[in-house]
């Protein structure tokens, strides 16, 4: 009788130390299962960058570009902030935004043309959406916000970057620099440089100068929904607040105030996200990543903490309880 009793007393010192782990275990596959963020820096699945150029919502709102903070508003002004942080004018930068909405839209990044519908999986040429164009074409038809026609001189059919905003803008500006530009297709019949048209102050004649890169056919371009569409894109971010800055034109395009070349090796990424102090976080990864369906960041020495905290007072009762027989 006293033999069980000095073995039940053993199971008992022992226990707390195999509860301890079990705990720490638990705890780190709880706190996998919360995404965080902390010190300001965003997940992806929050409201940043990453979620903002996808469309795969069927609210209506996502694909009005005049309802701030959905997904068309945002691509709009992130086209908008592109353009100004390589010099452009804000009427300048409104002008593209306002041509651009009635090419592809600003709902979808990656449009096929002849799709309408709002999911992505089912109307984006990186879902392998094969676009459609009229009967008149004689070549593959168009996708992207700029409808680039044929498709295929932006990316391969199922490619990522047709969902990449940033990527499209700057493959936009490298093909100007590389003289994708033909002033005589100014719709205005000023027949403007690309430098020209980046210091405009009115939108509604920067949106007319754009068809020296878009070179539409001008039977089928509504120049009064252009027109309506920059000075809108003008009015709502703030474009009169954003002169023509000619230092950043010219290390973006190579060239000066005067309209003069010089060598450029490659145009600067369209906006580069500031580093964030995000505060002693560790990351994990593994074979589990796949049962979250979230990104997780996990703070690991609150919970080394609580582990030791554990141990020790279970260890220190050990001792105590189990110390002397």
């Amino acid at each position: 009788m006293k033999k069980n009793k000095h073995k039940l007393k053993a199971m008992g010192c022992l226990l707390p130390l195999v509860i301890a782990p079990l705990l720490f275990i638990l705890m780190v596959f709880m706190a996998l299962a919360t995404t965080t963020t902390s010190g300001g820096c965003d997940l992806k699945g929050a409201n940043n960058s990453s979620s903002a150029d996808r469309t795969d919502s069927g609210l209506a709102s996502d694909s009005d570009w005049t309802y701030p903070g959905s997904v068309a508003y945002n691509n709009a002004k992130k086209t908008f902030d592109d353009w100004v942080s390589k010099g452009l004018s804000g009427a300048s930068a409104a002008g593209i935004v306002g041509w651009v909405n009635s090419e592809g839209g600003f709902a979808m990044i990656g449009r096929a043309e002849g799709h309408y519908g709002s999911s992505l999986e089912e109307n984006s040429i990186a879902y392998g959406n094969v676009p459609v164009g009229l009967s008149y074409y004689t070549t593959e038809a168009g996708g992207g916000i700029y409808q680039f026609t044929p498709y295929t001189k932006y990316a391969p059919l199922g490619d990522p970057l047709w969902e990449d905003i940033n990527h499209m803008n700057t493959f936009v500006a490298k093909a100007i620099i590389a003289g994708d530009w033909n002033p005589s297709h100014d719709m205005s019949g000023l027949n403007r440089s690309f430098l020209q048209m980046a210091e405009e102050t009115d939108p509604q004649s920067a949106t007319l100068a754009w068809n020296a890169y878009e070179r539409g056919n001008p039977a089928y371009i509504h120049l009064d929904q252009k027109k309506a569409d920059a000075q809108k894109a003008y009015e709502m971010f703030d474009g009169g607040s954003y002169a023509f800055n000619a230092s950043l034109f010219a290390s973006s395009f190579g060239l000066s105030a005067g309209g003069e070349d010089k060598p450029v090796e490659e145009l600067p990424a369209a906006s580069k996200k500031k580093k964030q102090n995000c505060g002693s976080k560790s990351k994990l990864s593994g074979d589990y990543a796949h049962i979250f369906d979230t990104p997780y960041t996990v703070r690991i020495y609150p919970l080394v903490n609580v582990f030791k905290s554990i141990c020790f007072y279970r260890w220190q009762a050990y001792r105590c309880r189990c110390g002397s027989r």
